[in-house]
């Protein structure tokens, strides 16, 4: 379980997964459930709410098994709940894709 501290804190429990090594190249599976850390107000473009989310994050990723080195991930987030500001409910559906790619220089 790990508490990050930013604009919305939250508590999350993060696993990730060997899920094999070939050719010189590991590839890794992770999962995250998270919520937003009680009693801490967020801050969103500098305004300050209470807010009830809940979310979670997978992600598959390929990494040199020599160095470490990232040569491909893809991830996705999903966050839902409610934001509470200026005596408003303000319900929140996010979904963010993300991939990236290494790609060899000067070839």
């Amino acid at each position: 379980k790990t508490d990050l501290n930013g604009d919305i804190p939250i508590d999350a429990t993060i696993t990730y997964t060997l899920e094999n090594v070939e050719n010189g190249v590991g590839a890794i599976h992770s999962s995250a459930d998270f919520t937003n850390t009680a009693g801490k107000p967020i801050s969103i473009i500098g305004i300050t709410a209470n807010a009830d989310l809940k979310g979670n994050v997978t992600g598959d990723y390929k990494a040199l098994e020599k160095s470490g080195f990232l040569i491909s991930a893809e991830s996705t987030l999903k966050i839902t709940g409610t934001i509470y500001v200026s005596n408003q409910e303000i319900p929140v559906s996010i979904s963010i894709k993300k991939s990236i790619k290494a790609v060899e220089v000067g070839k």
